[in-house]
């Protein structure tokens, strides 16, 4: 099945600000971006996207053609001389694939991308699997075992920090009525032995509200890794929602 795009605006990217978390330790001009495009905003792009099943295979291929959704960013200062990065959005070509193979309590996944554009072509990838135990100790418990591979052709130059990294994971799902799980999972950088983890949970409370938590810690950051500006930005957070 394919599936054609005609994307006719812009909605540039939000950035946490001074007093947001995972926050840069230059604040982000959001008011003032650069644009390769004399269009700016308003330039059209288009995009198709193809997807099949062929046997055990889920199987995606896309094209895009238009504005980055990822800027990168160019130093400046404002206009009470205090430096800032204005994002910068380029005219990409990318083109991608993603892979799922499907067999008993295996999920393989594969999403790869390449992009050119921007001065600079590359490719990126992340593959791995999730194992799930149905049923532990004879149970409505399932357990699944997630580990994934994390790469970036553009190494240190990536505008992503997760470039040579390794995840590792588990999701734990009680399969009850209150539809209780957490997902607690860590990131490993190859390079720069960076560590982050992550957990979250969610349960739903009677039949109008959900309370979810999510933690999410970093330790062990020099300062020539890009996560070292978000070193001190671990924090808890609890969600309590009403539904009506």
């Amino acid at each position: 099945m394919g599936r054609f795009f005609v994307l006719p605006t812009f909605r540039e990217r939000t950035f946490p600000g001074v007093n947001g978390r995972l926050r840069p330790a230059i604040p982000i001009d959001t008011d003032n971006p650069l644009w390769e495009s004399s269009a700016q905003k308003e330039h059209l792009d288009a995009a198709i996207r193809w997807k099949g099943i062929v046997g055990d295979f889920d199987i995606g291929a896309h094209y895009f053609k238009g504005t980055n959704r990822e800027p990168t960013f160019v130093p400046s200062v404002n206009e009470s001389g205090n430096q800032t990065l204005r994002p910068y959005y380029g005219q990409i070509d990318q083109v991608g694939l993603d892979l799922q193979y499907t067999t008993g309590g295996w999920l393989w996944k594969l999403e790869s991308i390449h992009r050119s554009g921007g001065g600079q072509d590359y490719e990126a990838a992340v593959g791995g699997f999730e194992y799930t135990f149905y049923g532990v100790f004879d149970s409505n418990l399932d357990v699944g075992t997630l580990l994934e591979y994390h790469h970036d052709s553009r190494g240190s130059l990536s505008t992503s920090p997760f470039n040579h990294d390794l995840f590792a994971g588990t999701r734990i799902t009680l399969n009850d009525e209150q539809d209780t799980s957490m997902i607690a999972d860590a990131f490993w950088d190859r390079e720069y032995e960076t560590t982050s983890f992550r957990v979250e949970f969610e349960r739903r409370i009677g039949q109008n509200y959900k309370i979810e938590i999510e933690f999410q810690g970093f330790a062990k950051i020099p300062t020539n890794d890009p996560l070292f500006s978000v070193r001190r930005d671990s924090f808890l957070q609890i969600d309590f929602r009403r539904y009506f």
